[in-house]
């Protein structure tokens, strides 16, 4: 993930901010920007979706980071 500028960690447990907690003791990931998302239990269909969205509507939306 050290290619990327930003990273969304999403599921329905604690697992992905137990690893945005490592993600965040490695120096290797200090400016990588890293969101957490609720999400449901979701299929592999469903997460392809889930991460279209979520980066399609981040690029109309004017946020920048």
């Amino acid at each position: 993930i050290v290619k990327y500028d930003k990273v969304v960690l999403f599921g329905p447990f604690d697992a992905k901010i137990e690893f945005f907690d490592f993600l965040s003791e490695d120096e290797r990931f200090l400016k990588l920007k890293i969101e957490i998302k609720d999400a449901d239990n979701m299929d592999v269909n469903q997460q392809h979706h889930f991460i279209k969205e979520y980066f399609t509507q981040e690029l109309y939306s004017g946020i920048c980071y």
